[in-house]
């Protein structure tokens, strides 16, 4: 499944998200070519991802088998 295709049909516009090394990214989905771009801005490569959409602040967990990372999701 192409994650970032979902986050779009699910009606969401942009994600803020830290990379590994702890930069901040607010990022319109619209502007990403492909899942790939979003992980390679994260700087990992995620082994599971886990969707939580009903959170008071939906998000995607990435998990790279050591650490989980979100990515907080809005919509527009």
């Amino acid at each position: 499944m192409d994650i970032l295709k979902h986050m779009l049909e699910e009606g969401y516009g942009s994600a803020r998200f830290s990379s590994v090394s702890g930069k901040e990214f607010h990022v319109d989905l619209h502007d990403l070519i492909s899942s790939k771009e979003l992980f390679d801005k994260m700087e990992i490569i995620p082994r599971a991802i886990e969707y939580f959409p009903f959170e008071r602040v939906p998000y995607i967990a990435l998990n790279d088998g050591e650490k989980s990372y979100k990515i907080k999701l809005i919509k527009l």
